[in-house]
Protein backbone atom coordinates (compact mmCIF):
# COMPACT_ATOMS: atom_id res chain seq x y z
CA UNK A 1 0.00 0.00 0.00
CA UNK A 2 1.71 3.64 -0.79
CA UNK A 3 -0.49 6.79 -0.10
CA UNK A 4 0.42 9.97 -1.13
CA UNK A 5 0.05 12.94 -3.83
CA UNK A 6 0.99 11.96 -7.96
CA UNK A 7 4.75 13.21 -7.45
CA UNK A 8 5.02 11.12 -4.73
CA UNK A 9 2.86 7.86 -6.22
CA UNK A 10 5.37 8.33 -9.63
CA UNK A 11 8.90 8.70 -7.44
CA UNK A 12 8.07 4.76 -7.39
CA UNK A 13 7.65 4.32 -11.16
CA UNK A 14 3.74 4.18 -10.61
CA UNK A 15 2.06 5.66 -13.19
CA UNK A 16 4.62 7.74 -14.61
CA UNK A 17 3.41 9.82 -18.03
CA UNK A 18 -0.49 8.91 -17.00
CA UNK A 19 -3.32 10.56 -15.99
CA UNK A 20 -4.29 9.91 -12.54
CA UNK A 21 -8.55 9.33 -11.46
CA UNK A 22 -9.88 12.67 -11.29
CA UNK A 23 -7.96 14.57 -14.20
CA UNK A 24 -8.85 14.58 -17.64
CA UNK A 25 -8.74 11.69 -19.61
CA UNK A 26 -7.96 9.35 -16.64
CA UNK A 27 -10.31 6.29 -15.79
CA UNK A 28 -12.69 8.08 -13.47
CA UNK A 29 -12.02 5.53 -10.27
CA UNK A 30 -9.45 3.42 -10.95
CA UNK A 31 -5.72 3.14 -12.97
CA UNK A 32 -4.88 -0.26 -13.43
CA UNK A 33 -0.76 -0.69 -14.11
CA UNK A 34 1.83 -3.43 -14.17
CA UNK A 35 5.09 -2.05 -12.12
CA UNK A 36 8.30 -2.79 -13.32
CA UNK A 37 8.48 -6.32 -11.45
CA UNK A 38 5.47 -7.06 -13.29
CA UNK A 39 2.70 -6.85 -9.79
CA UNK A 40 -0.38 -5.64 -10.68
CA UNK A 41 -1.35 -2.01 -9.82
CA UNK A 42 -4.00 -0.17 -8.74
CA UNK A 43 -4.25 3.47 -8.45
CA UNK A 44 -7.54 5.39 -6.53
CA UNK A 45 -8.37 8.37 -5.14
CA UNK A 46 -7.53 8.61 -1.56
CA UNK A 47 -8.01 11.51 0.83
CA UNK A 48 -7.72 15.13 -0.79
CA UNK A 49 -7.79 18.96 -0.19
CA UNK A 50 -7.98 22.49 -1.80
CA UNK A 51 -3.79 22.12 -2.16
CA UNK A 52 -3.44 18.72 -3.97
CA UNK A 53 -5.22 15.43 -4.35
CA UNK A 54 -4.32 12.24 -2.60
CA UNK A 55 -3.97 8.95 -4.04
CA UNK A 56 -3.90 5.46 -2.60
CA UNK A 57 -1.99 2.78 -4.39
CA UNK A 58 -2.59 -1.46 -3.96
CA UNK A 59 0.01 -4.33 -5.80
CA UNK A 60 -1.45 -7.41 -4.04
CA UNK A 61 1.76 -9.59 -4.32
CA UNK A 62 1.12 -12.55 -6.61
CA UNK A 63 1.17 -16.37 -5.61
CA UNK A 64 1.13 -15.72 -1.18
CA UNK A 65 1.08 -18.46 0.35
CA UNK A 66 -2.17 -19.10 1.88
CA UNK A 67 -2.11 -17.88 5.66
CA UNK A 68 -2.13 -20.68 8.63
CA UNK A 69 -5.77 -22.08 9.30
CA UNK A 70 -5.75 -20.65 13.51
CA UNK A 71 -9.20 -22.47 14.21
CA UNK A 72 -9.37 -25.87 12.43
CA UNK A 73 -12.53 -27.26 11.65
CA UNK A 74 -13.11 -31.00 11.92
CA UNK A 75 -16.84 -32.69 10.51
CA UNK A 76 -18.24 -34.85 13.18
CA UNK A 77 -20.16 -38.04 12.40
CA UNK A 78 -23.64 -36.28 13.39
CA UNK A 79 -23.50 -34.06 11.03
CA UNK A 80 -21.81 -30.96 13.25
CA UNK A 81 -19.08 -29.27 12.65
CA UNK A 82 -16.22 -28.81 15.35
CA UNK A 83 -14.13 -25.66 15.15
CA UNK A 84 -10.54 -25.64 17.70
CA UNK A 85 -10.68 -22.35 18.00
CA UNK A 86 -7.82 -20.47 20.85
CA UNK A 87 -10.49 -19.03 23.11
CA UNK A 88 -12.89 -21.93 22.78
CA UNK A 89 -14.08 -25.26 21.37
CA UNK A 90 -16.97 -24.07 19.11
CA UNK A 91 -19.42 -26.41 17.38
CA UNK A 92 -21.95 -25.99 14.95
CA UNK A 93 -24.93 -27.10 13.43
CA UNK A 94 -28.59 -27.90 14.01
CA UNK A 95 -30.27 -29.01 17.18
CA UNK A 96 -30.15 -33.16 16.19
CA UNK A 97 -26.63 -33.12 15.31
CA UNK A 98 -25.29 -31.10 17.96
CA UNK A 99 -27.72 -33.30 20.36
CA UNK A 100 -26.23 -36.15 18.59
CA UNK A 101 -22.75 -35.04 19.22
CA UNK A 102 -23.25 -34.91 22.64
CA UNK A 103 -22.74 -31.25 23.00
CA UNK A 104 -26.08 -29.92 24.51
CA UNK A 105 -28.77 -31.52 25.85
CA UNK A 106 -32.41 -31.49 24.39
CA UNK A 107 -34.13 -28.58 26.02
CA UNK A 108 -31.28 -26.40 26.26
CA UNK A 109 -31.38 -24.60 22.96
CA UNK A 110 -32.36 -20.65 22.70
CA UNK A 111 -35.97 -20.48 21.90
CA UNK A 112 -36.62 -23.86 24.14
CA UNK A 113 -39.09 -23.28 27.05
CA UNK A 114 -37.84 -21.65 29.93
CA UNK A 115 -35.01 -20.40 27.62
CA UNK A 116 -33.73 -17.16 25.92
CA UNK A 117 -34.72 -16.61 22.50
CA UNK A 118 -31.66 -16.16 21.00
CA UNK A 119 -29.02 -17.04 23.49
CA UNK A 120 -28.30 -19.16 26.32
CA UNK A 121 -25.71 -19.54 29.07
CA UNK A 122 -25.30 -23.23 30.62
CA UNK A 123 -22.35 -23.15 33.54
CA UNK A 124 -20.10 -26.13 34.01
CA UNK A 125 -22.49 -27.28 36.98
CA UNK A 126 -25.14 -27.68 34.62
CA UNK A 127 -27.24 -24.34 35.68
CA UNK A 128 -28.65 -21.81 33.21
CA UNK A 129 -27.41 -18.83 33.97
CA UNK A 130 -30.00 -15.64 33.64
CA UNK A 131 -29.74 -11.65 33.60
CA UNK A 132 -26.36 -10.15 34.17
CA UNK A 133 -24.11 -13.40 35.16
CA UNK A 134 -25.32 -15.14 31.55
CA UNK A 135 -23.01 -13.24 30.00
CA UNK A 136 -21.13 -10.85 32.40
CA UNK A 137 -20.72 -12.73 35.72
CA UNK A 138 -17.30 -14.44 36.53
CA UNK A 139 -19.27 -17.84 36.15
CA UNK A 140 -19.79 -17.26 32.57
CA UNK A 141 -16.32 -17.52 31.51
CA UNK A 142 -15.01 -20.29 33.75
CA UNK A 143 -13.79 -23.39 32.27
CA UNK A 144 -16.59 -25.46 30.42
CA UNK A 145 -19.44 -23.32 30.67
CA UNK A 146 -21.50 -23.18 27.62
CA UNK A 147 -22.46 -20.29 25.16
CA UNK A 148 -25.64 -21.66 23.01
CA UNK A 149 -26.51 -18.95 20.14
CA UNK A 150 -28.70 -19.37 17.49
CA UNK A 151 -27.17 -18.51 13.84
CA UNK A 152 -30.07 -19.64 11.50
CA UNK A 153 -33.59 -20.67 11.58
CA UNK A 154 -32.01 -24.62 12.42
CA UNK A 155 -28.82 -23.60 13.01
CA UNK A 156 -26.88 -22.73 16.63
CA UNK A 157 -23.19 -22.21 17.75
CA UNK A 158 -22.48 -23.72 21.13
CA UNK A 159 -18.62 -22.34 22.71
CA UNK A 160 -17.26 -24.27 25.27
CA UNK A 161 -14.86 -22.02 27.66
CA UNK A 162 -10.94 -22.99 28.01
CA UNK A 163 -9.21 -23.23 30.95
CA UNK A 164 -7.03 -19.91 31.01
CA UNK A 165 -3.72 -21.55 30.79
CA UNK A 166 -4.80 -23.62 27.43
CA UNK A 167 -6.50 -20.66 26.18
CA UNK A 168 -2.83 -19.24 26.55
CA UNK A 169 -1.06 -21.94 24.80
CA UNK A 170 -3.20 -22.03 21.72
CA UNK A 171 -3.06 -17.98 21.54
CA UNK A 172 0.52 -18.61 21.47
CA UNK A 173 0.31 -20.79 18.89
CA UNK A 174 -1.45 -18.89 17.02
CA UNK A 175 0.42 -15.35 17.04
CA UNK A 176 3.45 -18.05 16.14
CA UNK A 177 2.46 -19.28 12.98
CA UNK A 178 1.10 -15.47 11.95
CA UNK A 179 4.28 -14.00 12.77
CA UNK A 180 6.23 -17.22 10.75
CA UNK A 181 3.69 -16.86 7.90
CA UNK A 182 4.22 -13.04 7.84
CA UNK A 183 8.26 -13.24 7.31
CA UNK A 184 8.20 -15.67 4.84
CA UNK A 185 6.19 -13.13 2.86
CA UNK A 186 8.20 -10.92 3.78
CA UNK A 187 11.29 -12.58 2.59
CA UNK A 188 9.65 -13.58 -0.33
CA UNK A 189 8.35 -10.49 -1.71
CA UNK A 190 10.50 -7.58 -0.26
CA UNK A 191 10.70 -4.14 -2.19
CA UNK A 192 13.41 -3.89 -4.41
CA UNK A 193 15.92 -1.56 -2.20
CA UNK A 194 15.93 1.39 -5.19
CA UNK A 195 12.34 1.84 -4.78
CA UNK A 196 12.54 2.16 -1.35
CA UNK A 197 15.62 4.04 -1.11
CA UNK A 198 13.89 6.89 -3.91
CA UNK A 199 10.56 6.98 -1.48
CA UNK A 200 12.66 7.75 1.42
CA UNK A 201 14.20 10.88 -0.71
CA UNK A 202 11.13 12.12 -1.47
CA UNK A 203 9.97 11.70 1.93
CA UNK A 204 12.58 13.87 3.01
CA UNK A 205 12.43 16.18 0.35
CA UNK A 206 8.84 16.88 1.21
CA UNK A 207 9.23 17.49 4.69
CA UNK A 208 12.03 20.13 4.06
CA UNK A 209 9.65 21.91 2.08
CA UNK A 210 7.20 21.88 4.87
CA UNK A 211 9.33 23.13 7.41
CA UNK A 212 10.46 25.88 4.72
CA UNK A 213 6.61 26.54 4.30
CA UNK A 214 5.99 27.17 7.92
CA UNK A 215 8.94 29.24 8.57
CA UNK A 216 8.21 31.35 5.86
CA UNK A 217 4.41 31.52 7.24
CA UNK A 218 6.10 32.40 10.86
CA UNK A 219 8.19 35.06 9.96
CA UNK A 220 5.18 36.69 7.76
CA UNK A 221 3.25 36.55 11.54
CA UNK A 222 6.26 38.20 13.03
CA UNK A 223 6.41 40.65 10.49
CA UNK A 224 2.54 41.88 10.51
CA UNK A 225 2.57 42.43 14.23
CA UNK A 226 6.21 44.91 13.81
CA UNK A 227 4.18 46.97 11.37
CA UNK A 228 1.50 46.51 12.98
CA UNK A 229 2.78 47.87 16.18
CA UNK A 230 4.30 50.90 14.87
Amino acid sequence: MIEGDKAFVQSFGIGVGRAFPGEPYAPPRALRLVDRRGFKVTVTRGHANEHRAEFRVRIPYPNIPPAPEFAAQTELAGGATFIRDWFADRYVGTQSALIAAGVILHGQFPGDPGMGKCKVTILSTGEVASGRMARCGRAARRPGTKWVERIGNDRFEVRIMLDPYESDIRHSKVRQAEADWLRMVERTYRKPPRLTQVGAEVRSKAATATQAAARDVAFQVALARIVGGQ
